[in-house]
């Protein structure tokens, strides 16, 4: 049991960890705050995470962390959560994908063994939804903004 809980750790970390490396390009994203990218992702993943549960979803590192996007006076952030897998997997992947889809994203799902929706657009530059194995994931970088 120990050695699976720490496999899918290690595999939500790994992947947040890709999503956190996106990079940001110049353009629109000059003109938002670090406070709106920041609230911004926060706001998609709670909400996200609450379309799927009620109940409260566990940070992975703690709140959304500030990252150099470019230059010192450009910041991009990054926020994890996790929850026990739930009962029909494709079902919540599936409901993930329309969810952002209304909110104008591009989305994508991979099929497999793991589910994976992802979504960039709107308030992010990207953002993801695993199914697995052990535990649901929603991870996201928020677009690049200019930093205070």
């Amino acid at each position: 049991m120990y050695q699976q809980l720490t496999r899918c750790l290690a595999i939500n970390a790994a992947f947040a960890l890709s999503i956190a490396l996106a990079g940001c390009s110049a353009g629109a994203e000059d003109r938002i705050t670090a406070d709106e990218a920041r609230d911004g992702l926060q706001s998609l993943i709670s909400d996200t995470a609450k379309h799927l549960r009620d109940e409260p979803w566990n940070e992975v590192v703690g709140p959304p962390y500030s990252m150099s996007c470019g230059s010192q006076k450009r910041v991009k952030f990054s926020y994890s959560v996790n929850i026990s897998i739930g009962v029909d997997p494709k079902a919540d992947a599936e409901k993930v994908a329309e969810y952002w889809s209304s909110l104008g994203m591009n989305v994508r799902v991979s099929d497999g063994p793991i589910i994976v929706v992802y979504g960039s657009g709107g308030p992010v530059s990207v953002v993801s939804f695993g199914t697995g194995p052990a535990l649901y994931d929603i991870s996201g970088t928020s677009r690049c903004s200019i930093s205070g």
